[in-house]
């Protein structure tokens, strides 16, 4: 099932943060019904590393 950012909630994101490895955040997606693969994994990863920082990345 693909993730779309409008289907996200505070919590998820903040959690999501909290991954440490595209591992990680793969089970907590796994356990949230959402599968994801490492490649999408790392993706996310960046993006939410990006936008923590402040430099969001353009899509």
């Amino acid at each position: 099932m693909p993730i779309y950012k409008k289907d996200l909630t505070k919590e998820m994101v903040v959690k999501a943060m909290q991954c440490k490895t595209p591992e990680e955040l793969m089970e907590m997606a796994k356990a949230g019904g959402f599968t994801i693969t490492r490649e999408e994994a790392e993706s996310y990863m960046a993006e939410l590393a990006a936008s923590a920082s402040g430099q969001q990345r353009k899509m």
